[in-house]
């Protein structure tokens, strides 16, 4: 039996995915589409695998999971600028109207 990657939508209006377009430090530019994405500011890298030493990381990072349910992380110290597409501000606007309607039910 199979088990479904993501949780049914809400509001189906939601769109499924979004693309980031990243521009790194070294001037290489990369196109992803994005189901979701975090930034994780306390990272912990494996420093000597033979004996098992970690640290935290220098830099933060950008967690995301792409449309195809890959997981990946980008230093935020390698990247220059993120560009976002119009999903995603339609994404941020669905969110902000819930809070907002959430606020007035509590009311």
């Amino acid at each position: 039996m199979s088990v479904p990657v993501w949780v049914p939508k809400e509001d189906q209006e939601l769109p499924d995915n979004y693309k980031i377009t990243v521009y790194y430090v070294n001037g290489k530019k990369e196109e992803l589409e994005f189901a979701s994405h975090t930034i994780i500011d306390k990272v912990i890298i494996p420093i000597d695998e033979n004996i098992n030493k970690y640290e935290p990381a220098s830099c933060a990072y950008l967690e995301y999971v792409t449309k195809d349910d890959l997981w990946g992380w980008i230093p935020m110290s390698s990247i220059q600028r993120l560009e976002f597409d119009k999903n995603f501000s339609k994404i941020v606007g669905i969110r902000e109207a819930q809070i907002k309607s959430q606020k007035k039910k509590l009311k």
